[in-house]
C-alpha cells in the first residue's frame, strides 16, 4: 500500500504487553502510555486496570487530552480475581459480572469506546450448552449496564475468541460457533461485537479470510499477533504473543499483509465502528523476546510497516491523514 494506514484505520499497541508490570495494573502507567503514543504511528492504545487511584486519574486526564481511540482490556483483572463469565455456578458468574461492571466504569473513565472480554474456560462437550447460556446472560447484563452508564457514547462489549485445545482452552472458541453465538445476542444488544486476533486463528487451525468472512459485520476490533503452534516443546508454544521475527513463529510481514487483506474483504475497514476509526492493534509481549522493550516495540512496528507495504486492500481510503 502506498497510502498511509491512517487513511484506513487507527494502528494501536496493547499497553499491557509493552511493559513488564502492565498486566498487573501497577507502575507509572500514564507515563508508559504517553511513551507509546509519542510515536505518531499510533492513534489508538489498549489499556487495562490501574490499581492506584492517583495513577488512574493521571491516565484518565492524559487520555482525555490525547487524540486517540482507547480500548479497555478485562482479561488481566478477571484472571487475577479468578472469575469468568461462563462460570457454570450462578454465584461465580455473578461475581464475574460484578467485576465486569466495575471495569466498565473504569473503561468509561478513560474514554474507551470498547471493552474486550473473553468467555472463560471450556467446560467440555457435555456442559458446553450450559456454559454458553451462562455466557449469554453475562454478556447481556454487561451490555445493558454499559448502555445505562453511557453519556456521550455507548461502550461496546467485544468478545475475543481463543483456542479450545492449545493454551487458553476457552469456551469460545471456533469462529463459526462464535459468530453464531454473538449474532444471536446482537439481536437484543447492538453494543456487542467480536475482536479478531490473528494469532488465535492459527491456534484454532483456521484461515484468516474465511474466519473474517464468517464474522462479517460482527468484527469491531482486531489484533496483529504471532504465536508458535507447530512445536509443543517450544518454550513460547501457545498464546504467548511472541515477536514477529521469532524462529518457529507463524506470523511475519507477509502474514500481516494477508490479515489486513482479509479484514478489508470482510468490510471491517469500510464500515463505521464504535471507535472513530477501525482499530487494529499490535499485541507483542516484550517479555517473550530478546532485547529491551523499546527494541522489541520498534521491531514490531517495523514488521507492520513491511506488511503494510505488501498489502493490497482493494478499497478506497475513508479518512484524512
Amino acid at each position: 500500500m502506498r497510502d498511509s494506514w491512517h487513511k484506513y484505520m487507527s494502528l494501536g499497541y496493547v499497553h499491557t504487553v509493552a511493559f513488564p508490570n502492565g498486566a498487573k495494573g501497577e507502575g507509572p502507567i500514564k507515563d508508559q502510555v504517553a511513551q507509546l503514543l509519542a510515536d505518531d504511528a499510533y492513534r489508538a492504545v489498549e489499556v487495562s486496570w490501574v490499581k492506584d487511584p492517583a495513577e488512574r486519574e493521571k491516565l484518565a486526564g492524559f487520555l482525555a487530552e490525547a487524540d486517540v481511540d482507547v480500548v479497555f482490556l478485562t482479561s488481566f483483572p478477571m484472571t487475577a480475581h479468578g472469575v469468568y463469565f461462563c462460570d457454570l455456578s450462578e454465584e461465580g458468574r455473578q461475581a464475574a459480572v460484578e467485576l465486569g461492571k466495575k471495569l466498565i466504569d473504569e473503561a468509561y473513565l478513560y474514554g474507551a469506546r470498547m471493552m474486550l472480554v473473553g468467555s472463560g474456560p471450556y467446560p467440555g462437550p457435555e456442559k458446553r450448552d450450559q456454559g454458553l447460556k451462562q455466557l449469554a446472560k453475562s454478556l447481556g447484563e454487561l451490555c445493558s449496564y454499559a448502555r445505562s452508564k453511557a453519556k456521550d457514547h455507548v461502550l461496546t462489549i467485544t468478545l475475543e475468541h481463543f483456542d479450545r485445545d492449545v493454551d487458553k482452552k476457552f469456551l469460545l472458541g471456533p469462529t463459526v460457533e462464535t459468530a453464531e453465538f454473538i449474532r444471536e445476542l446482537r439481536k437484543e444488544h447492538d453494543n456487542l461485537g467480536v475482536t479478531l486476533d490473528q494469532s488465535h486463528l492459527y491456534q484454532l487451525g483456521e484461515d484468516a479470510e474465511e474466519s473474517a468472512r464468517l464474522l462479517g459485520d460482527l468484527i469491531v476490533h482486531a489484533h496483529f499477533a504471532n504465536c508458535v503452534v507447530k512445536d509443543q516443546s517450544h518454550p513460547l508454544y501457545g498464546d504467548k504473543h511472541t515477536p514477529f521475527n521469532i524462529p518457529g513463529g507463524e506470523v511475519g510481514p507477509e502474514q500481516i499483509a494477508s490479515f489486513l487483506e482479509a479484514l478489508a474483504k470482510s468490510g471491517y475497514l469500510s464500515r463505521p465502528q464504535p471507535t472513530r476509526r477501525p482499530v487494529v492493534s499490535l499485541e507483542v509481549n516484550v517479555m517473550s523476546g530478546e532485547g529491551s522493550p523499546e527494541e522489541i516495540i520498534q521491531a514490531t512496528k517495523e514488521a507492520f510497516l513491511k506488511g503494510w507495504e505488501l498489502a493490497e486492500l482493494g478499497i478506497a481510503p475513508r479518512f484524512e491523514v
